[in-house]
């Protein structure tokens, strides 16, 4: 068994004992040298450098958002034989008088080209004879003539102006997709129609005639604007065109999640299938997700984010994220017959905005049910300029036909992505007892059948009733009449006051928790300019806030510390300035509370000292004196009535005052990862371990990520959150988040002994940011390396404000270590009876089942339990 040891080393060292008194500046500059020369802390790396990524991102500020858009060409298209036909000018000329009517269009960049592609851009990834089709079909003036040509082509239809609208959507899309590669803008969406992502090299197919996306994706690529490009598509519709352009290439990873219904859903494509993964150099590099039910909620979309899509994205570690986004998955289109609200899109776009330092590219695609459209990309829009998140409804169970799904895919990508090292496999026999609540048999089922030439031109698409109509119409104006779903972002706050830094050791002593600590954020947040970039928030000089702290601590406890009675020991240091500092962080963080819940602002940082996550009812310890965040949390519950606060704890060491101070109770769900080392490691509790889950009514809500054995870094970090923290936190739907954030996990962390990059505590900000309405709170906790400290936090401030963060270039570079893979497995499995979210992972076995079955059979396929692996027909 490892020696216990405290949280401050057993080590001594001695300073100069000077006698005369030095000013407070000349005690932070000289105790800062002392820390950055490595007397108080592990010295920084020399090679490479740890904070490289951070000095290249520390004064880049959040450039605008740009919308490109024209409603005369685009809107020109339209079908003169049907004039029901969904793909009609309204898709467009509504988007724009929604996203005007909420004033979105004042706060982008809205930009008019005058210039027009040429046909080698159209040959970038179609042919000749495609282009000249177009071209020539568009002179037609005859109506009959044109729909005959229609018959040729699967779901499309021509008119006049549909050559030079299909050109002028291709050339808004190159040229947003071109200014966000330059880093002209932060981010961007090309509102255009007709849609691309059908279109395949010699082919028009599901209303698309020129694929946008894949055409930019590879011009941008070409003009060495960019070297890796992700493409998201959640359009309900496979894109089966631009997976056919990037099939065999590694440098575009093409994502899509699409009604499939095992083939009987268009395009009916056995190649839209999970197991289609790509070809040569780009094996592992196409990942289709499909959905075989209809009905498939937000809940369900986020398991596929959570489990295949944000592991993958960080894995692959893109220049530029494009979005095919199309809408016929929102409630209400009748070509998807999904309920995704028009508040999902707002979240999908934010979770990804850690990646490819925030720079994405929308480009409309489907969508056709109005109401729900236009909501959508407004919420789309929102969420590019990083406006607050809408709370969503359905956060829970997830569907069986989605997990498995999940699953499958897991099961095809598992040898091509490190990402997925936390999956357990396990060999299938004829022999082996198949338990379905926890293990996976991977199986390929197709139904589909692929109409032939020629097409029909009318009619082919569903309708609803004037009921269904009415249903779902009436749900988006119930969504539109919550002013909740439509918060701005107010800026960024941070709070700090100078008394805190007073609270120091003497000159015969050290501890590492020391004013430098804070001193260095606060000098990078000038030389970065964030600190004019944010808000500051002063704390009234009449504030009293002891009355809050008591409804935590003991009274006998609180006089103990206001009277100075508290006597240093060997992790805790006191001085005649202690109480004070202690109390004004408690304050500080409470003004942020004020400011957040009123909407002063949408989001701050609490820059605050000594921590707190340590100190229980009625003891000080590790360097912690008043419980800083369980307080707040205190406050924000009975001041705001605020029902439901999450707490995430990303210190090293447990927080064990914040779990004993809410262990039984459901008000407050708190969330910890930390170095366990099976109890050997501060705070030396068995309580920090995985079984403890909370009592009472707080059974369930206490969840411990406790690592052991080795030393863990970004992966294991990110593989925890995205297993485990973001699945919980979506489910407990919180009201407002407020984060513990200690920087010991950091690189260079003389207690710490972790491996976590500043840049990775900034995409932990992001990953959380779409919580609670935008209500977060980052408060400091522990950090002992100044450089890893003031990076890291600088980071989380940045992510706030929805600036570019560097994603770590290590992140997933190879399996997560086995015993976070362990700990990931068995805190799911503890969590999953209360986290029904959690049900997602399983054991998978490693083979993959090919399936066939006549037609007769088919009914009986959708039931799982009917289906015999062994069967010869697999």
């Amino acid at each position: 068994m490892k020696p216990k040891m405290s949280r401050s080393t057993s080590r001594t060292q001695t300073r100069n004992n000077h006698s005369k008194k030095i000013s407070l500046k000349e005690m932070m500059a000289l105790r800062k040298k002392e820390l950055v020369d490595g007397k108080l802390s592990v010295p920084d790396s020399v090679t490479p450098d740890p904070y490289e990524f951070c000095y290249k991102y520390l004064e880049d500020f959040r450039r605008a958002t740009l919308v490109g858009t024209e409603t005369e060409v685009m809107c020109d298209h339209k079908n003169d034989w049907d004039e029901k036909h969904p793909e009609s000018a309204a898709r467009l000329s509504e988007i724009i008088n929604r996203i005007a009517t909420l004033c979105l269009l004042t706060r982008c960049d809205v930009l008019a080209f005058d210039n027009i592609c040429s046909q080698s851009d159209v040959q970038l990834i179609h042919s000749n004879f495609l282009f000249e089709t177009l071209k020539r079909v568009s002179k037609i003036r005859k109506t009959d003539e044109r729909e005959q040509e229609a018959t040729k082509f699967d779901g499309v239809y021509f008119s006049k102006d549909t050559f030079k609208a299909a050109m002028r959507a291709l050339t808004w899309t190159i040229n947003v997709t071109k200014l966000v590669c330059q880093k002209k803008y932060h981010n961007g969406f090309a509102i255009v129609r007709p849609p691309g992502h059908h279109a395949r090299h010699n082919a028009f197919e599901g209303y698309c005639f020129f694929n946008n996306v894949a055409i930019a994706a590879q011009k941008c690529l070409k003009e060495k604007l960019c070297k890796k490009i992700m493409i998201v598509d959640f359009d309900v519709h496979h894109g089966d065109g631009i997976q056919e352009a990037f099939y065999n290439r590694n440098d575009v990873l093409y994502f899509s999640m699409h009604r499939y219904e095992n083939g009987s859903f268009w395009p009916n494509l056995r190649e839209s299938n999970f197991d289609y993964i790509g070809k040569d150099e780009g094996k592992g590099y196409n990942i289709n997700v499909p959905l075989n039910k209809v009905g498939a909620r937000d809940t369900d979309y986020l398991a596929i984010i959570f489990n295949l899509l944000l592991p993958v994205a960080y894995e692959f570690h893109p220049d530029l994220i494009m979005i095919s986004a199309g809408y016929d998955a929102a409630i209400g289109c009748p070509e998807g017959e999904m309920l995704l609200t028009p508040g999902f899109y707002s979240h999908i776009v934010q979770l990804l905005s850690g990646v490819a330092d925030g720079h994405i590219v929308m480009v409309l695609e489907g969508g056709y049910f109005i109401p729900s459209l236009s909501e959508s990309a407004a919420l789309s829009i929102k969420g590019l300029l990083t406006d607050p998140c809408p709370l969503l409804e359905e956060t829970g169970y997830v569907q069986s036909s989605v997990v498995e799904t999940i699953n499958n895919c897991k099961g095809v990508l598992f040898n091509h992505w490190n990402c997925f090292s936390a999956v357990q496999r396990f060999e299938y026999t004829p022999e082996y007892k198949f338990n379905p609540y926890e293990e996976h048999i991977v199986r390929v089922k197709y139904f589909g059948e692929v109409e032939k030439p020629p097409y029909t031109t009318r009619g082919y698409y569903p309708e609803h009733s004037q009921l269904a109509y009415d249903d779902f119409s009436s749900f988006i104006s119930r969504f539109q009449s919550n002013e909740n779903n439509y918060k701005s972002y107010q800026g960024t706050g941070y709070a700090f006051e100078p008394i805190t830094l007073l609270h120091a050791p003497d000159r015969k002593s050290h501890s590492y928790e020391d004013p430098a600590r804070l001193v260095r954020i606060l000098e990078l947040m000038e030389e970065s300019g964030l600190s004019k970039r944010c808000i500051e928030i002063k704390v009234p000089k009449d504030r009293n806030d002891y009355e809050y702290c008591l409804k935590v601590h003991k009274e006998c406890f609180m006089e103990k510390l206001m009277s100075n009675s508290i006597k240093s020991y060997q992790d805790l240091y006191v001085n005649k300035h202690t109480a004070k500092a202690a109390e004004t962080s408690v304050s500080l963080l409470l003004t942020l509370v004020d400011a957040v819940i009123k909407e002063n602002v949408t989001n701050a940082a609490a820059l605050i000292r000594p921590p707190g996550h340590h100190a229980t009812v009625d003891k000080a310890q590790g360097f912690c004196f008043l419980n800083n965040v369980a307080i707040a949390a205190k406050y924000a519950r009975e001041k705001y009535n605020v029902q439901r606060i999450l707490i995430v704890d990303f210190d090293i060491h447990h927080g064990n005052g914040t779990q004993d101070i809410y262990y039984n109770s459901n008000e407050v769900l708190y969330i910890s990862i930390h170095r366990f080392d099976n109890g050997n490691f501060y705070p030396f509790k068995p309580s920090a371990g995985a079984k403890f889950v909370g009592h009472g009514p707080g059974e369930g809500f206490n969840v411990n990520i406790p690592f052991s054995n080795e030393p863990m870094g970004n992966s294991e970090y990110l593989a925890a959150f995205l297993n485990i923290i973001l699945p919980i936190g979506y489910a407990f739907k919180p009201e407002l988040v407020i984060v513990s954030a200690g920087f010991d996990a950091g690189i260079n962390d003389p207690l710490g002994g972790y491996n976590v990059t500043p840049e990775m505590y900034g995409q932990f900000i992001y990953l959380l940011k779409p919580l609670a309405n935008g209500k977060i709170i980052v408060a400091l906790e522990g950090g002992y390396n100044v450089n890893t400290t003031g990076y890291g936090m600088l980071m989380c401030i940045k992510a706030l404000r929805g600036e570019s963060v560097p994603t770590p270039p290590d992140v997933f570079d190879k399996p997560i270590n086995k015993h976070a893979a362990q700990t990931i497995r068995e805190v799911v499995a503890i969590q999953q009876q209360y986290w029904p979210s959690l049900n997602v992972m399983k054991r998978i076995a490693d083979q993959v089942f090919h399936c066939r079955y006549n037609k007769e059979f088919k009914e009986e396929m959708y039931t799982a339990d009917k289906f015999d692996p062994t069967n010869e027909e697999c």
